[in-house]
């Protein structure tokens, strides 16, 4: 759409054009006016509309920038047969329009100035409607006092070239269009897709960059939680360690507490005892020597009772003393034992597995007894076949003594042989006798140092118990 406020002709072209420049504006029709250069002098809204372009940038253009070539060159001769004519024109004329080439009906008169011919003032009407045209271009013509104006018509072979013209560059123009079209199209299509696939490698490459960075961070951040995670561990780990360990020293240390609370408690009764008897011998000696104030007498019974009292009184204190005496000690002793007690038990856990490991020697000696028995066993039967095949043997060679000297030295060859199996049988017996002997007194020595390692050990727990 153009803006109207636009379409008003200059200071300049507006004295010369008078009156029909507003009637110019009030026109219905598209209408313009082209001085005798071509160049446009005013222009009404609807012919802004019509060519798709503003008033502002019409106005002191000519067709030659604005219309193709066969269409400027067809405007500018039929412009000038009106100036040279003097008279109006209504002809068909081929404008190139915002929507392409279009068939118009232009009906054409001279604008007048100081009585000379200046410019050509244009209506343009649909092409089938030279009525409207005719019309519209009288009013105009009313509009600055001209009135009865002679037409004049466009030459027969101008209007048959024109047409040619028209068909051809129609033509060129259409080819020329498409072409430019097709060529725009083609170009626009490749420019958006190399947008697009550049677009999209921009962005895919943006969301790589991405997800590569955040994999990093992850890859860091997932190191950092498990070298932190590590060291929460071996740190539980060392916690728990030394929970457990401050737990055994906690119950020892509870247990070593009882014990001296216990032995503190009895010692503690203890110095309360003597102390109730030390107070009664005390209260006995005031008694008595008020007795012996009282009677004043060098009673000799009285005398011994109050040296026995005080001797009583004494071997007490001492006795009180001996007590705070051997409280201290079984303080210390309790302190002792406190100490021996972790030795002791290291030790019979030392003894334990000490048996541990005699009894599976044992079990290994006793599978290895069991073993030597069987062989022994094999060779007791071995021996005995042997002599049975010696006595064969030698049964079978005195009934074929007749049968000649080389059944002799064979029989003679094969008793040898046996009896050397049979010697070695024997011998072979008797080192396994030999090795059973000595496998039943390892068998022995490991049982009685089995039996040594258990009554030591129920030393250890007597004297563990003894010592709890």
């Amino acid at each position: 759409m153009t803006d109207g406020s636009s379409t008003n002709p200059s200071s300049g072209a507006a004295q010369r054009l008078g009156a029909l420049a507003d009637a110019l504006q009030e026109a219905t029709l598209p209408a313009c006016v082209r001085d005798a250069g071509g160049r446009y002098v005013a222009v009404n809204p609807s012919f802004a509309d019509l060519v798709g372009l503003e008033s502002a940038r019409l106005v002191g253009k000519t067709d030659n920038a604005l219309q193709p070539a066969d269409v400027a060159h067809r405007v500018a001769e039929l412009d000038a047969l009106v100036l040279d004519a003097h008279g109006h024109l209504d002809a068909r004329e081929t404008v190139l329009a915002r929507d392409g080439r279009r068939a118009m009906r232009a009906c054409r008169f001279p604008v007048y100035d100081e009585g000379e011919p200046w410019a050509v003032c244009v209506v343009m009407a649909p092409g089938d409607d030279l009525q409207q045209g005719r019309e519209q271009r009288e009013r105009l013509q009313a509009s600055v006092g001209q009135v009865a104006t002679s037409g004049i018509t466009a030459p027969a072979e101008e209007v048959v070239a024109e047409r040619e013209a028209r068909a051809v560059a129609d033509a060129e123009a259409f080819a020329a269009r498409e072409a430019l079209a097709v060529e725009r199209e083609a170009r626009l299509e490749a420019e958006i897709q190399s947008r697009s696939a550049t677009e999209q490698l921009e962005r895919q490459a943006g969301q790589l960059e991405a997800l590569r960075d955040e994999a990093e961070r992850a890859a860091a951040e997932r190191d950092r939680v498990a070298e932190r995670v590590d060291e929460l561990a071996e740190q539980l780990h060392a916690v728990h360690d030394h929970t457990v360990s401050l737990d055994g020293e906690l119950s020892a240390a509870r247990d070593r507490a009882a014990e001296a609370e216990a032995r503190l408690t009895e010692a503690v009764h203890r110095h309360d005892d003597l102390a109730r008897e030390l107070s009664a011998a005390q209260e006995r000696a005031g008694l008595l020597d008020g007795e012996l104030a009282a009677v004043r007498s060098g009673d000799a019974d009285l005398q011994r009772q109050v040296a026995e009292l005080g001797g009583r009184c004494e071997a007490l204190q001492g006795e009180l003393a001996a007590a705070a005496a051997r409280r201290d000690e079984l303080d210390a002793e309790l302190v002792g034992l406190h100490d021996g007690r972790d030795t002791v038990e290291h030790r019979i856990a030392e003894v334990a597995a000490r048996r541990d490991a005699l009894e599976a020697e044992l079990a290994e000696v006793r599978a290895g007894r069991k073993e030597l028995k069987g062989r022994a066993k094999e060779a007791e039967a071995e021996v005995e076949r042997l002599q049975a095949e010696l006595e064969r043997v030698a049964a079978q060679a005195a009934e074929a003594a007749p049968a000649g000297a080389v059944a002799d030295s064979e029989a003679l060859a094969e008793l040898e042989s046996l009896r050397a199996a049979h010697a070695d049988a024997l011998a072979q017996k008797d080192g396994f006798a030999t090795e059973l002997a000595a496998v039943h007194a390892a068998h022995d020595d490991l049982k009685r140092l089995l039996d040594e390692t258990i009554g030591s050990r129920e030393e250890l727990t007597a004297e563990l118990h003894g010592l709890r």
